[in-house]
């Protein structure tokens, strides 16, 4: 599971980077029911490099067997203005 979506980065020197079609993958989950770290990278394309990294923090549902973490991920910053164009790939 993977999103994708352009992305604006802002680098070193304070310059704009548009990235068209960034890949944007969880590539961590830390945790537990209390509260999960998910920690996502943004890729220039798929199976290119990694442009950006970031850390959210979220509690989880652990109501009715919802464990599938890394999926609740996704579905988190789906929510956050940064990803909210997002679609699944």
């Amino acid at each position: 599971m993977a999103l994708q979506k352009k992305v604006t980065i802002t680098d070193n020197l304070g310059i704009n980077v548009d990235f068209d079609t960034s890949y944007i993958k969880v590539t961590k989950v830390r945790g537990g029911k209390e509260e999960l770290i998910a920690y996502v990278d943004i890729f220039d394309q798929h199976d290119g490099n990694i442009v950006q990294s970031n850390q959210y923090a979220f509690r989880p549902s652990v109501a009715d067997g919802s464990d599938n973490f890394i999926k609740q991920s996704y579905d988190y910053i789906k929510t956050l203005d940064k990803f909210l164009e997002a679609t699944d790939c």
